[in-house]
């Protein structure tokens, strides 16, 4: 498929969209989402099976046709099914083509669904063949910034430690996460981390001088 006429200009939407939604697959996803499937490489007869293992129904043996009768019954599936299990989907069907089962360009599914994700507000992000809950975009910078940081100061255990805190942040909802996790304590760790560095790199600089 030829990139699209923003895709080719880099025209994207600039305004950021707060995260309004999380515990939630709004309508317009679930239909957006086979959009993009199909796109992505699938077709109505390799995305059914897939649709109906993770859902856990039996296709209708009555559906032959691609379209209409395949295409209405994966959408009927999706708009039936609960807000989480529509995340099931979607990793199963970026688990499929990162793995081979299935010919599609994984890159493009997730570049399509995070952009979605973002210009609507929903509070999640594709990672491979994972879902994360993602923040916004000032929490998201000030943990890689700490992250960075973290490793420039060759401080591997805090390092560590903050990427284990980021595992947790990418699976619970925001709003529930402990309080040492918000951004006042991250913009600190990230302070903490610079300073260390800099005492670090001077205290090497001195050593090295020393020696000569």
């Amino acid at each position: 498929m030829s990139p699209k006429f923003s895709e080719r200009l880099g025209l994207t939407a600039s305004k950021v969209v707060p995260i309004t939604v999380r515990d939630d697959a709004p309508h317009d996803l679930r239909g957006i989402l086979v959009d993009i499937a199909y796109e992505c490489g699938f077709r109505p007869k390799t995305l059914r099976p897939l649709v109906c293992r993770a859902l856990r129904k039996r296709p209708d043996d009555d559906n032959w046709s691609e379209f209409p009768n395949l295409d209405m019954e994966i959408r009927r599936l999706l708009d039936d099914a609960d807000w989480y299990q529509v995340y099931d989907v979607i990793e199963a069907m970026a688990g499929a083509m990162e793995s081979g089962s299935h010919n599609g360009d994984p890159i493009r599914f997730e570049a399509e669904l995070n952009y979605y994700f973002a210009s609507n507000g929903i509070g999640w992000k594709l990672q491979g063949s994972e879902l994360e809950a993602r923040g916004s975009e000032a929490q998201e910078t000030i943990l890689n910034t700490a992250n960075d940081t973290l490793e420039m100061a060759g401080l591997s255990t805090a390092q560590n430690e903050l990427h284990e805190a980021l595992r947790d942040l990418s699976r619970r909802p925001i709003q529930t996460l402990p309080a040492r996790f918000n951004t006042p304590w991250l913009r600190w760790s990230a302070l903490r981390a610079r300073r260390a560095a800099t005492t670090k790199l001077r205290s090497e600089t001195s050593s090295s001088d020393t020696r000569s």
